[in-house]
């Protein structure tokens, strides 16, 4: 990431005034991927306001984003196929745990209701050929904070999934560490 030589804030040393671009494709390497795109998958899954990772819903959401997350972080083929489904195994769902989520020793068994079955053998099943969770959302705005170590990404969205929908609008914030020269992104809280 680049950053253009602007006037140190007054308000604050620490926060950036006004929204940051994110880095162009040119300052991406081949292993990250913009923070709005991350900030958006994760978004998919945790459409509700967190703490912090331990206040994340545990039930069905939070696996799948580990194996989502998971897989996409892995170049394609690493992972065998049993009965259709790709097997990640339970260290690679610990070490996505621990590197997005800041969730070290997470108890996999804690975790109640998993998408594609149960594990065997050590391993998740995953597979690619299902939907996402619905998300109706448009990105407004990425603010990087702290010298550029915190990003807060916001997004509007929109209630109308259903017929008898509010069709509320409302504004979810997404703040992530970012980690590995911006490469990578973890997750602090969501409000």
């Amino acid at each position: 990431m680049t950053e253009s030589a602007a006037p140190a804030p007054t308000q604050s040393p620490t926060v950036t005034e006004t929204p940051v671009p994110s880095p162009s494709s040119d300052d991406l390497t081949a292993d990250s991927e913009p923070v709005e795109d991350f900030a958006l998958r994760f978004a998919t899954f945790f459409q509700q306001p967190a703490e912090d990772s331990t206040h994340l819903p545990t039930a069905y959401y939070l696996p799948y984003y580990l194996l989502l997350q998971t897989y996409l972080s892995h170049p394609e083929g690493t992972y065998a196929e049993k009965d259709y489904f790709l097997q990640i195994p339970e260290a690679d769902l610990r070490k996505t745990a621990q590197d997005v989520l800041g969730l070290e020793n997470l108890d996999l068994s804690q975790l109640t209701e998993w998408p594609f079955g149960e594990p065997s053998d050590g391993c998740y099943p995953f597979s690619l050929e299902t939907e996402l969770p619905y998300l109706d959302a448009k990105p407004a705005g990425v603010t990087y904070t702290d010298g550029g170590t915190c990003v807060q990404v916001d997004f509007t969205m929109n209630d109308n999934r259903y017929e008898d929908s509010s069709h509320e609008v409302r504004t979810m914030h997404y703040c992530f560490r970012v980690i590995d020269g911006g490469n990578s992104y973890q997750f602090i809280c969501s409000y």
